[in-house]
Formats: structure tokens, C-alpha cells, sequence
């Protein structure tokens, strides 16, 4: 901005000063780009490893299941029970009705804990289910498994 040179009529300014709206919108686009890449949901497990899965972002639009490596069963970031985990996914996805049901299973766990979780979500209805594994660059999603697609 420039200043005026001449005369002052001491009246109310008409010019808008934008740099502390610029300044103020920076300072949130780097917020949000910060805050973007820590967006997880689930409990965090080491996942097995996979040369098929394909990437999927986890953007936090996904109602997750997660198992880590003494069995424990979580839904989102709550612990659950396996005699109440229908009722837990079914409130998470009251919350979120648009989102898939994604598995998050412990690498060191045994297939059959896993599938245990996974029938008795199916044995409700929730056959379309994403299995979460890491490729060779980082986290994905494969499946569909048990079920139809996405």
C-alpha cells in the first residue's frame, strides 16, 4: 500500500488491507497439509505385507476393525469384545454411513483370529469387507474379501 500525499479528510478509509487475510489463510493451508498426512483411523498395527494390494488412501471415511497382537479387538479406536463388536460397528456406521468396513489385523496374529472377526461380521450381514496390508511403498487396502466389491 501507498501512502496519500495531499489532503486528509480524516474520513473512514475505503481500502482493504488483505495481507493479514493472506497471512492468516497461509498459515491454515500449511495446518491442514501437516494435519492431512497424520489422518489414520484404527488402532495403529504393524500389517502384514502384500505384492497385490493395491493403494487406497485412508482419508478417515472407513469404519475400521482392528486386531492387534494379543487379540484385542477395537472398532475405531475403542476397545471392544467380540459378543459386542456387531452392535460397535453398527454405531460406527450410524456415524458414517458411507464409509466401507475395513480390517486392520496384527501381522503376527494367526489367520484364524483374523477370520474369526471376519465371520462373525459376515455371519451379520457385513459382507463387503477391506483387508489392510502394506505394499512394498507403504500402507494399503486390499479386498474386497468375502464379498462383493466396493
Amino acid at each position: 500500500m501507498g501512502a496519500k500525499v495531499g489532503e486528509d479528510t480524516g474520513g473512514a478509509i475505503s481500502e482493504i488491507n488483505v495481507t493479514p487475510l493472506v497471512d492468516v489463510m497461509l498459515v491454515l493451508l500449511v495446518v491442514f497439509m501437516i494435519a492431512s498426512f497424520a489422518i489414520t483411523t484404527g488402532m495403529p498395527v504393524p500389517l502384514p505385507e502384500s505384492s497385490t494390494a493395491y493403494e487406497k488412501q485412508d482419508k478417515g471415511d472407513h469404519v475400521v476393525v482392528s486386531l492387534d497382537a494379543e487379540g484385542k479387538v477395537y472398532v475405531g479406536t475403542k476397545p471392544s469384545k467380540l459378543e459386542r463388536i456387531i452392535d460397535d460397528v453398527n454405531a460406527e456406521f450410524n456415524r458414517n454411513p458411507g464409509g466401507a468396513l475395513l480390517i486392520k489385523g496384527d501381522k503376527n496374529l494367526h489367520y484364524g483370529q483374523v477370520r474369526e472377526v471376519m465371520d462373525l461380521l459376515a455371519e451379520n450381514g457385513m459382507t463387503t469387507l477391506l483387508l489392510a496390508a502394506d505394499s512394498q511403498g507403504g500402507s494399503a487396502a486390499s479386498g474386497p474379501a468375502g464379498g462383493e466389491g466396493e
